[in-house]
């Protein structure tokens, strides 16, 4: 976990130090540290979305919450599984960009 955190943090930093000193390679770089916690979102995405089907589960069969409590704890579970959902769908796309942006220095 410490690991992606650092990607997530220096990939984009190397990334465009790289563009701006036109060090290609060091803007490859980044792009893979970057890339790398893309990745790891996707992976950990199931396992994100599992974990509120779970809580979900226990609340019901433990007997915590019934009736309309019930209601509201699914509408908030499915709140927060759906905040994992945006962030691999931010990750992919700010991927995208910077692909785009590294192609277009490419060319030039």
């Amino acid at each position: 976990m410490p690991a992606v955190n650092l990607g997530a943090w220096v990939g984009p930093l190397l990334f465009f130090i790289g563009l701006m000193l036109n060090q290609y390679n060091l803007a490859v770089i980044g792009l893979i540290a970057f890339a790398a916690t893309a990745v790891f979102a996707i992976v950990t995405l199931p396992v994100e979305l599992n974990a509120s089907d779970r809580a979900m589960q226990m609340l019901a069969q433990d007997g915590v919450l019934a009736g309309e409590e019930l209601a509201g704890a699914r509408k908030v579970l499915n709140a927060a599984a759906f905040t994992y959902v945006a962030a691999v769908a931010q990750s992919l796309l700010t991927l995208l960009y910077y692909v785009s942006i590294l192609g277009g220095r490419r060319r030039s």
